[in-house]
């Protein structure tokens, strides 16, 4: 059984927990194209993830770590350059999405893989941590209060994008979209 991660901002715990994970951006070279899947990698260092096309991490995006345990063999599941090539990007396109040779350890699952396939990982400054289930459930109540703040909707050129924007004017305690190492915020032990 093949051991998979995703990486999200803290903000995504509280609808995977209920979801699972069915959703992410497939990037592509034309806006227009818009193709979704869940990114999956054998990555298992942050600080090794660059963004599709950037050199350089973004901490909060790796906030929340999910090992995703799949089936052997599951169809559904596609390297990140045979999803390209499928999807008709050229070989030039493909070199300019992945400048760095990200896609080695990239792919894409076309489906939902369901919560009782996943573990929640809360990052640290110094790696990864398993939060017990009573740790988790506090941090996704902090969260769930925190996103009531918000307001989400999809970005008007790129649907699968989403966006967000406080619902009142306070920012003096705005944490949530730049958390980083939510296991420090929550003072969990590794």
């Amino acid at each position: 059984m093949p051991t998979l991660y995703h990486y999200s901002p803290l903000m995504h715990l509280p609808l995977i927990l209920t979801h699972g994970l069915s959703r992410g951006e497939i990037v592509h070279p034309h806006r227009y194209v818009n193709a979704q899947a869940v990114s999956l990698t054998t990555q298992t260092d942050p600080k090794r993830l660059a963004c599709w096309g950037e050199r350089t991490t973004f901490p909060p995006k790796a906030a929340v770590r999910y090992v995703c345990r799949l089936e052997d063999g599951d169809p559904k599941l596609e390297q990140a350059c045979q999803t390209w090539k499928r999807l008709g990007v050229p070989a030039k396109s493909m070199s300019m999405i992945d400048p760095l040779g990200q896609s080695k350890w990239w792919s894409f699952y076309h489906g939902t893989i369901p919560i009782d396939r996943i573990t929640i990982q809360l990052r640290t400054g110094d790696g990864y941590i398993d939060p017990t289930s009573e740790q988790l459930a506090d941090v996704v109540r902090a969260v769930q209060c925190e996103r009531d703040r918000y307001e989400f909707f999809p970005h008007p050129e790129m649907p699968s994008i989403l966006c967000m924007a406080r619902k009142d004017e306070d920012m003096s305690d705005e944490w949530l979209p730049t958390e980083a190492y939510p296991a420090d915020r929550f003072h969990l032990a590794a």
